[in-house]
């Protein structure tokens, strides 16, 4: 989950986790590929199908209701779903090397935090879920399973 603003870092993070055999929905490449307008609705459907959600706060503003609605949404409603039990997987957050983790939503602190210069250490918290193909969770909001070998 992305705020528009940091489109570019999130597409090095998506190609980073395609490259090692991700699944991986990021809305600013997926949404094109699917020639979609109704936007909301797909990103509904994708944090539905989303097995792990990856926050990048590449401004701590960005994490926060008042400054992105459609961000907040996305990562409180991912977390919501996991605090009901009706999602399983990780919620990373990747933070800019100037943002503390007492800086980020209280929500979140309980959550995985990495540095985002850092960011290739997400598949240390997704590689533990692998899957055979009868039980494989589908995409996720910019990371998700790895696909079956």
């Amino acid at each position: 989950m992305i705020k528009s603003e940091d489109y570019g870092v999130g597409r090095g993070i998506y190609d980073f986790l395609t490259s090692n055999g991700y699944s991986v929905f990021i809305a600013d490449q997926e949404l094109r590929k699917l020639g979609k307008d109704d936007y909301g609705k797909e990103i509904d459907k994708a944090l539905e199908e989303a097995f792990h959600l990856v926050v990048i706060a590449t401004n701590v503003e960005y994490l926060y209701h008042e400054s992105s609605p459609y961000v907040y949404y996305e990562w409180h409603s991912f977390l919501e779903e996991k605090k009901c039990g009706r999602k399983q997987g990780n919620i990373i957050t990747l933070l800019e090397n100037n943002i503390g983790i007492d800086q980020i939503p209280y929500a979140l602190r309980h959550c995985q935090s990495i540095k985002l210069s850092e960011y290739r250490q997400i598949t240390d918290y997704v590689k533990t879920e692998l899957f055979d193909d009868d039980n494989i969770p589908p995409q996720s909001i910019l990371s998700a399973k790895r696909r079956a070998k």
